[in-house]
């Protein structure tokens, strides 16, 4: 199979949460790392696709929301490593390597440090009640999607900064008038939320920004007036 569609496979058995599908990637004696595993199942390797779908198991009953979008694929011999981010915004990069039917043998995921809510929120941007939640519904520039990928990811690099997490991504389903991506958003506080809008850095997309999205609508779920 080739790199870019295993990559498109691999994000949308993922993204379906159906752990056959997962695992039909994998072979019998995987032998897989992570991190991850050791904090949830109390090791970080696991050999065998049964040890690997016990633990993919448990980490799917664990976040419901749980979605990737792959940002980068890179092929060498025999092996592939896929880049990607979770639905939180943090992202993680997976090494695979292939046997000879094509099932990936060995994996390992590696995870960036200091992205989850705790590390992102800080002392600069404590945490108000229960924080913001925002749906941001965007709409893409027709011939521009690569631009708007781009500024989309840098944008979520900067709203970190400001605590920002993404709760879930979603792609709905092809309309006339329906978005091209929905962001589901949660902020700590209207202050850090207005912070990351007022962003230097932001700012200077702007250009990127008007070629890459059409439309933006805004609607504020959950936080103060």
């Amino acid at each position: 199979m080739e790199a870019q569609e295993f990559a498109k496979d691999w994000e949308a058995a993922w993204n379906s949460h159906d752990l056959d599908r997962i695992l039909s990637h994998y072979s019998e004696n995987i032998v897989f790392r992570s991190a991850k595993a050791k904090a949830l199942v109390g090791t970080g390797e696991l050999r065998g696709r049964s040890a690997l779908s016990h633990y993919w198991q448990k980490a799917l009953s664990n976040q419901p929301n749980l979605r990737f979008r792959v940002t980068r694929v890179h092929s060498g011999q025999e092996m592939l490593v896929i880049s990607y981010q979770n639905h939180r915004g943090v992202r993680a990069a997976e090494t695979l390597e292939f046997g000879p039917d094509g099932k990936v043998v060995r994996a390992s995921a590696c995870h960036e440090q200091g992205s989850d809510v705790t590390a992102t929120t800080g002392a600069l941007w404590p945490v108000e009640d229960e924080g913001m939640e925002y749906r941001v519904d965007l709409w893409a520039s027709r011939g521009a999607e690569a631009s708007f990928r781009l500024f989309e990811d840098t944008a979520m690099q900067i709203m970190r900064r400001y605590g920002g997490v993404v709760l879930a991504l979603e792609t709905p389903a092809p309309a006339p008038s329906a978005p091209y991506e929905r962001h589901h958003l949660w902020f700590p506080s209207l202050a850090a939320f207005d912070a990351y809008r007022a962003d230097e850095d932001l700012a200077a997309l702007s250009a990127l920004r008007n070629k890459g999205i059409e439309r933006i609508e805004v609607s504020k779920i959950r936080g103060a007036p």
